[in-house]
């Protein structure tokens, strides 16, 4: 394991990489790949574990890690099972209902190539950072737990809830939750959790300000090891807590200079979220420059833009070159 206490922070990201088919066309997604996607295209390297078909998904997929420069060290290959799919079904308001096809490859993720993969890192696993889709499968859920037992610690876990009803049971959702030492979830993620836990639901649509006191919160917290909560409001914006319940940031949200689709939008967050984390920001610049850019994506079709042009504007703005 000395290899992974070198000077260099690497973030490790774990889950399903897939395709969203739209009316119009395949397009890559899976939150997990969304998030290393926009990382890699600000500079940032980080270790992409997951699990794709040998089809032809699987080589857009592979293209896709490619074009944002993204290693495929942590990318594991499946010859029985096929590369994940989501049929997207779209409204004129521009709202998507999603059908997430079952046992595809990422519910098949290797536990040992998975850490074959970690323990080859050149540099620290700074951030471990896994949602709960890909907890679906026994095989990907202990995947997921090994490396959280080895790249996890008291301060590197985060977890992104993004949990889809029918996938993955509350427990199991809840166990990862309280695992991690951030969390960040959406506004009904958050009242879900708290119904799950036994908690008081919090007002909706009401974003608290900084120094506002969640006890809610606080409780639900106490119940692992979470140290910090980011929420996000939608319209209303997001806000972040300690582990006291104490709103320490928040921000409102911003209009749309144009509305493509919300595909991806919760995930560009969380890619900030972590790009922040990792480069040193202070948190209320953080989660404000992760407002803008989850703002600017809604303006995109799916989830990431389709030329690496549209982070050059940001690399400027915020030194990543």
């Amino acid at each position: 394991m000395s290899n992974l206490l070198s000077d260099t922070p690497v973030p490790v990201l774990f889950g399903e990489a897939l395709v969203d088919a739209f009316a119009s066309g395949d397009v890559p997604g899976g939150a997990p790949f969304n998030v290393a996607r926009h990382l890699g295209a600000l500079g940032f390297r980080p270790l992409f574990i997951t699990r794709i078909g040998q089809d032809a998904r699987g080589e857009a997929l592979l293209r896709e890690l490619g074009r944002h420069h993204l290693s495929i060290a942590g990318v594991q290959q499946d010859a029985a099972h096929g590369s994940g799919l989501v049929t997207v079904d779209e409204t004129s308001a521009g709202t998507h209902a999603f059908h997430i096809h079952s046992d595809a490859a990422w519910d098949h993720i290797d536990a040992d190539q998975a850490l074959a993969a970690l323990r080859g890192l050149d540099g620290t696993a700074s951030i471990f950072y896994y949602g709960t889709l890909a907890q679906r499968s026994r095989a990907s859920r202990a995947a997921a737990q090994a490396l959280l037992a080895e790249a996890g610690n008291a301060s590197n876990g985060w977890c992104d809830l993004n949990w889809r009803a029918g996938h993955v049971a509350p427990d199991q959702a809840l166990s990862m939750l309280h695992a991690a030492h951030t969390a960040k979830l959406n506004e009904q993620e958050l009242q879900m959790v708290l119904s799950w836990c036994g908690l008081e639901t919090i007002a909706a649509n009401h974003r608290p300000d900084a120094g506002a006191a969640a006890p809610a919160v606080a409780r639900l917290m106490a119940q692992g090891r979470l140290q910090r909560l980011v929420v996000t409001y939608g319209s209303q914006g997001f806000a972040a807590f300690d582990r006291s319940g104490t709103c320490i940031a928040a921000g409102a949200g911003l209009p749309l200079a144009r509305l493509t689709d919300t595909v991806g939008a919760g995930d560009a967050f969380t890619a900030i979220s972590l790009a922040g984390a990792l480069a040193g920001w202070p948190l209320q610049q953080t989660l404000e420059r992760a407002n803008q850019f989850a703002a600017a994506i809604c303006g995109e079709r799916g989830a990431a833009p389709a030329s690496l042009d549209f982070y050059q504007p940001w690399r400027d703005a915020w030194s990543l070159n």
